[in-house]
């Protein structure tokens, strides 16, 4: 890749945070350039103006490909990567993928490939697809697991409004476990087939931060073997894997930028949860930059 090489993680919240924090600990162990820029970009366009709260598929295309051009404009990526489910379905529909000539890589793929290879060679397996009401709704994983000759009566599909959100309040508090339950729940009463193993596949990045709590309700709800299937890990691994290099190190330069203001508690919160992980990530949180041109809205659903 050079000397030189930009990365962009982008997410419409926090969630795809702990993506850049693996991937900044996997380029300081296996360093792929000699100077990394490594931006988080926030695509969330206004608070309370979430993607999922859109009117038509068409706004949230616009909206999310106005947030593309402003990476490339503001940060000239080698490459994009969208740590969102959301994003990632919303991202065929953009202006921006049908001329773009910068490497885009959507979680969504990573996911499905994670949910194949477990429930391919598990044939008493179901998985539980969990995620936002646009991710779910739109059927991506679902078809593209069908498409691979999955049995899509072993396919539940969940929605969880909100969901993401308690847990970008509090991972591990009372609303967000009740909120879990009862989209647990509701997902065992559309089981139709004989199964003794549950997958929940996670296809929502911020899920990862409770990931514990996922397994106890899981664990509570179906008692029977249950699996979490994250693939916040195999995206972060995917630059590392795939590009060979002989530099022994690299400098890396972490920024988080944002155009809303990212509130203190969710600092607090979210940069408790990756500081393990990476400091540099952490600090960037902490220090973040808060850009209201990052990208131009001239109303909630006109942009320039």
């Amino acid at each position: 890749m050079g000397n030189n090489m930009s990365i962009v993680v982008t997410d419409s919240g926090l969630g795809g945070l702990s993506v850049m924090a693996e991937l900044e600990k996997n380029l300081r162990e296996s360093p792929i350039a000699e100077n990394i820029r490594l931006t988080f970009f926030n695509a969330l366009a206004e608070k309370n103006y979430g993607y999922n709260t859109m009117s038509s598929e068409e706004e949230k295309a616009e909206v999310f490909s106005a947030a593309l051009e402003g990476m490339v404009k503001g940060y000239d990526p080698d490459v994009i990567l969208i740590a969102c489910n959301t994003l990632s379905v919303v991202y065929p529909n953009t202006r921006f993928a049908k001329d773009t000539t910068v490497k885009v890589l959507g979680i969504v793929q990573f996911g499905v490939d994670l949910v194949y290879e477990r429930l391919s060679g598990n044939e008493q397996s179901l998985v539980i697809l969990l995620g936002t009401p646009t991710t779910i709704n739109s059927g991506t994983h679902k078809n593209k697991l069908i498409e691979r000759g999955i049995d899509p009566d072993k396919i539940i599909e969940q929605p969880c409004y909100m969901l993401e959100s308690e847990i970008q309040n509090n991972p591990t508090g009372d609303a967000t476990r009740n909120l879990l339950r009862g989209y647990l729940e509701e997902s065992k009463n559309k089981i139709g087939v004989e199964y003794k193993e549950v997958c929940a596949a996670f296809c929502c990045t911020h899920y990862g931060y409770s990931h514990q709590l996922f397994e106890e309700e899981l664990q509570n709800i179906f008692a029977c073997p249950v699996q979490v299937l994250n693939p916040n890990s195999s995206m972060s691994k995917y630059l590392t894997d795939n590009i060979n290099s002989n530099i022994d190190h690299s400098k890396i330069r972490a920024e988080v930028v944002s155009r809303v203001k990212i509130f203190p508690e969710e600092i607090n919160v979210i940069g408790g949860l990756i500081k393990n992980t990476s400091e540099n990530v952490c600090d960037s949180l902490t220090n973040y930059h808060h850009k209201k041109d990052l990208f131009k809205l001239t109303s909630r659903n006109k942009l320039l």
